[in-house]
């Protein structure tokens, strides 16, 4: 599965802002706090807001493929594993290839001298 997170967002917004947020920190556990953060930013938080991201969660969950998203109590991971965000793969991609900076230099090797008798 791709996570294209590069380009406008698709979809609801709340919803699509609760994925990205949980993309952003990739397999790592995201307090329930911090998505509520996110999904709200500089708007009045609802009293229903806890409420509101559990549906989220519970909408993406039934998106994507089972075991994707875990939970404990008052957090969220997704489980992402390499390449399938497109920003990762961008990334790699604009990385400069390593190079050889150090490598020894080729020497002719030592005539011998051959002695005339």
């Amino acid at each position: 599965m791709i996570f294209r997170v590069l380009g406008p967002q698709a979809g609801a917004r709340k919803p699509a802002t609760l994925l990205a947020a949980l993309l952003l920190h990739a397999n790592a556990w995201v307090s329930l706090d911090e998505l509520i953060d996110e999904i709200w930013q500089e708007q009045a938080v609802p009293v229903s807001a806890e409420r509101n991201v559990r549906t989220y969660v519970w909408q993406l969950r039934q998106a994507l493929p089972a075991g994707r998203i875990d939970a404990r109590p008052r957090s969220y991971r997704l489980r992402v594993s390499p390449g399938e965000v497109d920003a990762d793969v961008a990334r790699a991609l604009s990385l400069p290839k390593p190079t050889r900076c150090c490598a020894s230099p080729v020497l002719p090797k030592p005539r011998s001298k051959r002695r005339s008798a």
